[in-house]
């Protein structure tokens, strides 16, 4: 990659879907690219940029999800946080189903503490978008970053 950080400007990092901790997975590899590219002594002068609709909340777990913390400090144990990504499918249940608003702010929570650790991360305008209506996809959130 460092062959191609010298060559441009600037990079975005796009993902339709990325499947649970793939985003995980996906975000770690994102910020090595950065932090290995600070070498370059025309760093500052290049953007990064990453575009990626998160889904598949319910495979998330305490052990790989990159902000756990955060839900430890709201008080979450292990167990809770394990149970609340399962209950996070309800989000793409039929929106007249009771479950499914439990679940849908359940995904935007998860997302919410994705953003979080975005910015402690030196991400800057960190923002998590409704990019189509729920009609055509339940999973119609993306978070949308440059560093």
């Amino acid at each position: 990659m460092n062959n191609y950080i010298n060559l441009y400007d600037n990079f975005i990092f796009i993902s339709k879907h990325l499947c649970g901790e793939a985003y995980e997975i996906s975000l770690n590899k994102i910020i090595n690219i950065i932090n290995e590219s600070k070498t370059n002594e025309n760093f500052y002068k290049k953007k990064f940029s990453t575009i990626i609709a998160t889904c598949c909340h319910y495979l998330l777990n305490s052990e790989t999800y990159c902000n756990y913390k955060l839900f430890e400090e709201f008080g979450f144990n292990k167990d809770d946080f394990n149970l609340m990504t399962r209950i996070s499918s309800w989000g793409t249940l039929k929106e007249e189903e009771k479950n499914y608003v439990i679940g849908k702010k359940i995904k935007i929570l998860l997302d919410y503490g994705r953003c979080d650790f975005l910015k402690k991360n030196k991400f800057q305008k960190v923002k998590l978008i409704q990019y189509i209506d729920s009609n055509t996809t339940k999973e119609n959130f993306l978070i949308l970053t440059q560093y």
